[in-house]
């Protein structure tokens, strides 16, 4: 049986190439500072971001003592535990049943478009069991990309290369437009190192991420359209960053 995607896409050398080539440092910290001032952080939070992937926004959040980690990647807990440790635990675990008692969080942070990896059904079992293990009154935030332009450039843009140094990254897109899937074959070429990884990504508009939320048991509380904290405009924005509550 074929192993899913994300079990093997996120393994390096994922972690070396985004965070030593593809992404700025300062894109980090921009990122990590709107999600605490938006959140209205404290430093008696019980924080989880999930999936902390290889542990750039925990970095961020040392002054937090009771944040934690989970991922499903071994490669991304290994150069989180790095990054981080001990301030912050990092533990592998599955979204779609997370290794925590009901209540035990204050707030759940979930960046970088890692909302959608499964299916329909799937996704909803991750909202279930982040409004589980949340306490009452208890806060979510969501990042992930806003759909329209992405199709938009997906459509006049199917093959895309960034070259860096000594790295090629060249990604093959497509769309499935009926299920509202995108699809992507990554090349990574490395030095004289070369792999092919590839991945699936449920696209959600904030309406159908508005009504899984309720669906769920959330409520909804805001929206912004990047981590500027620009207005959200449903044909415009980068990003779709909602904010809920238990």
């Amino acid at each position: 049986m074929t192993s899913p995607w994300y079990a093997s896409y996120f393994s390096e050398p994922y972690g070396e190439v985004y965070a030593n080539y593809l992404l700025p440092p300062e894109d980090t910290v921009t990122e990590a500072k709107f999600t605490a001032k938006a959140l209205k952080l404290k430093v008696a939070d019980r924080i989880l971001d999930c999936p902390c992937g290889y542990g750039r926004h925990l970095a961020e959040w040392k002054k937090f003592p009771h944040i934690v980690g989970l991922d499903l990647d071994a490669d991304c807990l290994v150069r989180s535990k790095a990054t981080v440790a001990p301030e912050s635990p990092v533990l592998r675990g599955d979204m779609r049943s997370l290794p925590f008692a009901d209540n035990s969080f204050d707030v759940i942070i979930n960046l970088f478009n890692s909302f959608g990896y499964f299916t329909p059904k799937e996704n909803r079992l991750v909202l279930d069991e982040w409004y589980r293990v949340l306490a009452p009154k208890g806060r979510l935030l969501i990042d992930i990309v806003n759909p329209p332009p992405l199709v938009e450039i997906v459509s006049d843009n199917p093959r895309t290369m960034v070259q860096v140094r000594d790295l090629v990254f060249t990604e093959d897109w497509g769309l499935d437009a009926e299920k509202n899937i995108l699809s992507n074959r990554t090349t990574i070429q490395l030095g004289k190192k070369r792999c092919k990884r590839s991945y699936k990504l449920q696209l959600y508009s904030f309406e159908e991420l508005q009504e899984m939320l309720a669906e769920a048991g959330f409520k909804f509380q805001k929206v912004w359209g990047d981590f500027d904290g620009e207005v959200y405009a449903p044909d415009e924005s980068d990003r779709l960053i909602v904010i809920a509550t238990k």
